[in-house]
């Protein structure tokens, strides 16, 4: 989906703070709401915006709803930090990958979870559907990308299955980052071993995917691998603090920026034109890839905490930060002048208050499946008994629903250190 945005000519601004989560808020998640009316107005457009999902270094996953009212849930279950998280393409699950090694898909309808033992003994480091919801894609510290065949469930009792497909190999440490093109044909990774790979799909049989392409053009670890709307472009982020964007036909790098010394955590297509970049140094910027330049250096997480993520919302209008500081930060991409001015006033105005919310604990129970057979048939045995409800019919005591709260400290966010910074070209 090519999102249409004209950064240049209004400006991003912020929009509201949410804390709740104990730890850094490490990875952030906005569904794909391709059902967009065309002639929808700005109030519908904003409220097309209304569910996102966040992880932390606390274990937990919270999925925050904007309307009608501020509310959230707090799904646990994960033993280590959370390190991705990812919807599918229905909208109906939500999928987390975490240090444990496991990946597990969580069912809206419920909350229930299926458990995903990925990279079992190894940290799950990042996780990619395919645009069709067939496939998963799942990395690790074991140096593999995985792909996994997705059954979702036909009924409301049935359950969902999945199915070990292929291993992606050759790199030689971590990989931190997979994605799938918009055609499902490129597979795209990146790893600690300063390399980035692509991974062509003949006709869809993963089994015979095969890495036809490296990159050797960063010095350092990468971090993060993003393909544009087209699956074009492809765009990369390490360590120095470099980005680069590589054109998938040619192969060839077509844009270099050195945006800063510390690290670029994490990289996002706004839309053809436009990159986010979250950084080590506690900022959001905007690129131009049209004008190659720099073209705002957004501070609003605090000063040398890192921003760790960051997702833009389909519609093109809100984008999300999180980060170390424990704070997500909702942004408006497009607010004109008087929009930006009548919202700061509105913050300052309702400085003195602290709103207090109910936030609901949905802590799931903890299930682990041994597979039958020996070591050298582990995953071509895997079956949806690798892959399955913590329990089938979970009763509401083994919920263990608990009460807690929830900050929405927007004016703390705006008054101590919100900044937009245009940059002079």
């Amino acid at each position: 989906m090519v999102i249409d945005i004209t950064i240049s000519e209004k400006f991003p601004c912020f929009y509201k703070s949410l804390r709740a989560h104990t730890g850094p808020v490490t990875c952030i998640a906005i569904p794909n709401n391709k059902q967009q009316s065309k002639h929808s107005n700005e109030k519908s457009r904003a409220k097309s915006f209304n569910i996102f999902a966040t992880g932390s270094a606390d274990n937990s996953i919270i999925v925050w709803t904007l309307h009608p009212h501020l509310s959230a849930k707090r799904l646990l279950g994960h033993q280590s930090c959370i390190n991705s998280l990812e919807w599918h393409p229905s909208g109906q699950y939500l999928t987390s990958a975490s240090s444990d090694g496991v990946v597990r898909i969580w069912n809206t309808n419920g909350w229930s979870c299926n458990v995903l033992y990925a990279h079992e003994g190894h940290k799950a480091e990042d996780i990619s559907w395919s645009s069709d919801g067939k496939y998963l894609l799942t990395c690790g510290s074991d140096y593999l990308t995985k792909v996994w065949k997705f059954l979702p469930s036909d009924s409301k009792h049935s359950k969902q299955e999945i199915h070990y497909v292929s291993s992606l190999s050759g790199h030689t440490s971590s990989v931190n980052s997979c994605q799938f093109s918009s055609d499902n044909r490129l597979i795209a990774t990146c790893s600690e071993d300063f390399t980035m790979k692509l991974f062509v799909v003949p006709q869809n049989d993963f089994q015979r995917a095969k890495c036809f392409h490296t990159f050797f053009d960063h010095l350092c670890p990468i971090k993060c691998v993003e393909f544009n709307a087209r699956g074009s472009r492809i765009a990369s982020c390490d360590v120095n603090g470099t980005i680069r964007v590589f054109d998938t036909r040619t192969l060839q790098i077509i844009s270099f920026f050195q945006i800063s010394e510390s690290a670029v955590n994490c990289i996002r297509w706004a839309s053809e034109r436009y990159l986010l970049c979250a950084n080590e140094d506690g900022t959001v910027r905007i690129i131009d890839l049209l004008n190659d330049c720099l073209l705002y250096t957004i501070k609003g997480h605090k000063t040398f905490s890192p921003v760790l993520s960051v997702a833009i919302s389909s519609d093109g209008q809100f984008f999300v930060s999180v980060g170390a500081d424990k704070r997500t930060i909702l942004w408006k991409m497009n607010a004109s002048p008087e929009e930006r001015k009548m919202i700061e006033n509105a913050q300052l105005l309702d400085e003195q208050s602290s709103t207090q919310f109910k936030l609901q604990h949905i802590r799931k129970s903890k299930s682990k499946v041994t597979p039958t057979g020996s070591k050298n048939q582990l995953y071509e045995r895997l079956s949806s008994s690798k892959f399955k409800k913590d329990k089938e019919k979970q009763k509401e005591t083994d919920k263990h629903v608990q009460d807690a709260s929830f900050t929405d400290d927007e004016q703390e966010c705006f008054t101590q250190d919100f900044k937009v910074s245009p940059i002079n070209r």
